[in-house]
């Protein structure tokens, strides 16, 4: 995971100001997502908290694995 984060380091963030979760984290786990075959919001949301106790392995989800509303608010 720790390959992933700096990819992302530089990737502008057009969320607005009071957004709560690292964009670089929710990046990973919907790049990771999509890898493992993941094809919507709901399920890239669905894989992160399959997967929490890994990506918590990696990450400091200060307020949790992002929900679907927050991967689809991302991508707007």
């Amino acid at each position: 995971m720790h390959l992933f984060l700096p990819a992302f380091e530089d990737v502008p963030d057009p969320r607005a100001a009071n957004a709560r979760h690292d964009l670089g984290e929710l990046l990973v786990i919907a790049f990771v997502s999509v890898l493992y075959g993941a094809t919507s919001c709901a399920k890239m949301a669905a894989f992160g908290r399959a997967k929490e106790n890994v990506f918590r392995g990696f990450f400091k989800l200060k307020y949790a694995v992002p929900s679907h509303d927050i991967f689809l608010a991302s991508v707007k």
